[in-house]
């Protein structure tokens, strides 16, 4: 059930990449269903897009940030497992791994829906 939001100073195709990279971590890592896919990339300029270059001690070349939202319970093993599936997708995709910033926001099942007005995960009655 996660969404992702992708936003880098790269091209559409490093872009998707980096969404197949993300997609098959989050599949690995904390067990999200195959067909549960649902993201958006957005490519932005260095002014449009800004990344402390050595925050932390890591040197951002080329930054990449990915937001995911999903729901709450995983442990931190697999949030740290996670990223580290991250970066090594995204070094696979062609974007160095410490350009990679993720930021997980976790939420309840009740926060989703999914079409027709519907808290799918929620049962009625």
């Amino acid at each position: 059930m996660p969404l992702v939001r992708i936003t880098g100073r790269h091209d559409v195709t490093t872009l998707h990449a980096l969404g197949d990279a993300v997609h098959d971590a989050l599949v690995a890592a904390v067990g999200i269903p195959a067909d549960d896919r649902f993201q958006v990339l957005t490519s932005a300029t260095a002014e449009m897009l800004i990344a402390d270059p050595g925050y932390l001690g890591h040197h951002r070349e080329s930054p990449a940030i990915v937001e995911i939202t999903l729901s709450a319970g995983r442990t931190n093993d697999q949030k740290r497992d996670l990223y580290a599936r991250i970066a090594r997708g995204a070094e696979a995709a062609g974007i160095r791994a410490d350009d990679v910033m993720v930021v997980l926001h976790e939420n309840q099942r009740v926060d989703w829906s999914f079409g027709g007005g519907i808290a799918d995960y929620v049962p009625t009655g």
